[in-house]
């Protein structure tokens, strides 16, 4: 299909549902993520039943997710850091350390940063 050549503002659109998200990994430890929080949405596997949040994000850091459209499987841990951050606030996460649990597989612990808009500090390069 060819893109649309169709020449209509799209500002009167509103969007009903944003394509699947762009997957943030967090793979090293000292790996940073920046967004803008969006909200979360609630996904169930079709097969088992089971329930994760999935929290939605405007990417600022690392720059190749500038303005994507991203998502964070949550955990225990994240789900109650970012539960108390308001949408539209700037979110800082940073992989910190593996924490063992009884299930065997590692839980991924985060530093998690919030800064409210229009408090970013913007210097000269």
């Amino acid at each position: 299909m060819a893109q649309s050549q169709h020449k209509e503002s799209f500002d009167e659109w509103e969007t009903v549902k944003e394509a699947a998200p762009t997957m943030v990994a967090f793979d090293t430890f000292g790996d940073v993520f920046i967004g803008i929080k969006k909200g979360v949405e609630e996904i169930t596997d079709p097969n088992t039943g089971n329930t994760w949040n999935q929290w939605q994000f405007t990417g600022v850091f690392p720059d190749e997710l500038a303005g994507e459209h991203c998502g964070i499987n949550g955990s225990y841990e994240l789900d109650r850091a970012l539960e108390g951050i308001p949408d539209g606030n700037e979110v800082r996460l940073e992989y910190v350390k593996d924490v063992p649990t009884h299930k065997g597989n590692p839980l991924k612990s985060f530093d998690v940063k919030q800064r409210k808009p229009g408090t970013r500090k913007v210097t000269a390069s």
